[in-house]
Formats: structure tokens, C-alpha cells, sequence
């Protein structure tokens, strides 16, 4: 005979989210002023100077500096296929 499985309801409370460095600073006004006047002045890819700059990328990542975050000097105009490489993590060696 077997035990009849009690249905537990989910839990109704909000998951608790705690912003991070980076959230917050992608939510602030100054990073679209930065991020456009950026891509103005540079508009083709800093890394392969063949495609449209679409994207900006932080030198030096925001949760390990955040007082660079809209210096310029920590900043690169880039098209999205060199964002993802940027950030593509190494395979991991067998």
C-alpha cells in the first residue's frame, strides 16, 4: 500500500532581489546619456572596426570598480558579436 503524496503549496511571497552595483547602474539616467553620447563619438567597433557600435563595454567590470562606471577612459564602443566574445567564458580544459 502506498502513502498518498501531500501537495505542498508554493511559498506566495515575493522573492526577496537585491540590487546590484550593475543593476543599479544600467537603471540610472546618467548610463543612457553616457552610453549614447559614447557610441556617437565612436561609432564603428572599437575591437574588430568593422561593424556598427552597438552596444558599450566596461573595461574594468562595474562590481569590481563602481566609481568607473560612466568614466570613458573604462569604456568601449562595440558591435554585439564582440560583446558576447568579450564575455564568452573560456571551455573549461578536459
Amino acid at each position: 500500500m502506498s502513502v498518498p503524496r501531500l501537495k505542498v503549496p508554493r511559498c506566495t511571497m515575493p522573492r526577496l532581489v537585491v540590487p546590484t552595483t550593475s543593476t543599479t547602474v544600467y537603471a540610472d539616467p546618467r548610463w543612457r546619456r553616457t552610453s549614447r553620447a559614447l557610441r556617437r563619438q565612436r561609432p564603428v567597433c572599437e575591437r574588430c572596426r568593422n561593424d556598427l557600435a552597438t552596444e558599450v563595454h566596461h573595461k574594468v567590470p562595474i562590481d569590481q570598480a563602481p566609481e568607473l562606471a560612466f568614466v570613458l577612459d573604462n569604456l568601449m564602443s562595440v558591435c554585439t558579436a564582440c560583446h558576447k566574445s568579450i564575455h564568452r567564458k573560456p571551455c573549461a580544459a578536459p
